[in-house]
């Protein structure tokens, strides 16, 4: 119902079929669940229980769309409804206490998946030691900006405290991304240091509520296929049901600083720029094929690029340079989780105490890595690859070498795994 694919009338029609599937689908859930992780198993539970607020919105979306067929809506969204609550009872009564499955890739799956789906030549010891390595660096620079915004400060973290604290109110965070949005994009268009593929446009909504447990602000990339370029960034509501000071724990994690870096790395020039380029590849298969090594390797590039164009204020460049630290931990905790013996908690604490990012945050956080081996060390190995990249186009091109030239070029053969793009670029096997 988000994207203009068809007339309105056609895409509340497919909605509603797929709405009236979903108790099947929860039925078929509570027969084959047997002993997940426990983490998945609390993953599930709160996305179940983010079903109703979800369906609610659509029951008034697809009524505006389809007033003849109002009885039929109510009807497929009650049933929904119902069926997610049960089946939230179900998790949280049934299955909770019995799982106790391993949620860990293990080494040798990690290592197919570093070479196989990746394709990267690194070992997860040699990755380990490049997380290890960046960490330590941004931490020290992390100091270094800190003590040019405080000089009394003794520790970077009480400044970034400090920054917390400047936030927009709840009901101004969506507009606050937007704003940051606009001015982004206008300055990339100043700079002049990438191409904007026509048509191309980053629409900043809400997150669906059934995903905001494991999302403080995000992207959906346009539809491969559909005539419309357009992107939707996700920016999480506050929820006021909850105590203020879990309200002020939210929005301290979107201060006017995390919202800048944010909106680079979703927006301008992250995701939305990137992937706005990929899906105008003449290859269908490439359109549709979509490198997590190259999407948040380009996405985080793209806040030290702002950095080196002189976008960040020295509050702004201290927020940026947390998150940098939050990339290089998801190096040492993706690999923690999964070839070693971290546990869930131990890497949340890592996030609090050395990342210096609120609980909930850190939570969703972690929860998440739980679920995709690999995909979290995609950041900062990705952002590496293409640094080296640039450095070899640069001597390649000699007096002829423009940012321009060479993000334009990168970004032109759709998101696929880096190595393959290094091998077109300079013709080497």
């Amino acid at each position: 119902t988000a994207r203009d694919y068809a007339p309105k009338e056609e895409r509340a029609k497919n909605a509603i079929l797929r709405i009236e599937k979903l108790p099947a689908l929860a039925a078929l859930g509570k027969k084959q669940l047997t002993t997940p992780p426990k983490v998945f198993t609390q993953i599930g539970i709160e996305e179940a229980k983010g079903a109703k607020s979800f369906l609610e919105d659509e029951r008034v979306a697809l009524k505006a769309a389809l007033p003849s067929e109002a009885s039929r809506i109510d009807a497929a969204v009650d049933h929904a409804i119902s069926a997610y609550a049960e089946y939230a009872r179900f998790l949280e009564k049934e299955v909770l206490p019995r799982s106790s499955g391993n949620f860990r890739a293990g080494k040798p799956f990690f290592e197919f998946l570093l070479h196989e789906d990746l394709s990267l030549k690194e070992s997860s010891d040699e990755l380990h030691a490049l997380g290890k390595r960046i960490f330590d660096e941004t931490e020290a620079e992390l100091l270094r900006v800190a003590q040019s915004i405080d000089p009394k400060a003794t520790t970077w973290a009480e400044v970034v405290g400090k920054q917390k604290s400047h936030h927009p109110k709840a009901g101004e965070l969506l507009a606050s991304y937007a704003r940051e949005v606009a001015r982004a994009r206008a300055f990339l268009v100043e700079k002049g240091v990438v191409s904007f593929p026509q048509g191309e446009h980053c629409e900043v909504v809400d997150t669906p509520s059934f995903q905001r447990s494991t999302t403080t602000a995000a992207y959906e990339e346009p539809a491969p296929f559909d005539r419309v370029t357009q992107g939707l960034f996700f920016v999480t509501p506050v929820d006021l049901t909850k105590s203020k000071s879990v309200q002020e724990e939210m929005l301290r994690e979107n201060d006017f600083g995390d919202i800048v870096d944010t909106v680079v790395h979703e927006a301008y020039p992250g995701h939305h720029l990137q992937l706005s380029f990929a899906r105008a590849h003449p290859s269908m298969v490439r359109r549709a094929v979509d490198s997590s090594l190259f999407a948040e390797g380009w996405a985080l590039y793209s806040e030290e690029l702002m950095n080196e164009l002189g976008y960040y204020k020295k509050e702004e460049r201290l927020m940026q340079l947390e998150w940098t630290l939050v990339r290089a931990a998801r190096v040492l905790i993706d690999l923690g989780l999964h070839t070693e013996s971290m546990t869930v908690e131990e890497a949340i604490d890592l996030l609090v105490k050395r990342v210096h990012l609120e609980r909930p945050t850190a939570t969703a956080e972690v929860h998440r890595y739980t679920t995709s081996p690999t995909q979290p060390l995609t950041y900062l190995v990705g952002r590496e690859t293409i640094f080296r990249l640039r450095e070899r186009y640069k001597k390649r091109e000699g007096d002829k070498f423009t940012l321009k030239r060479f993000h334009d070029e990168l970004l032109s053969h759709g998101t696929i795994p880096l190595a393959f793009v290094e091998r077109e670029m300079f013709d080497t096997p």
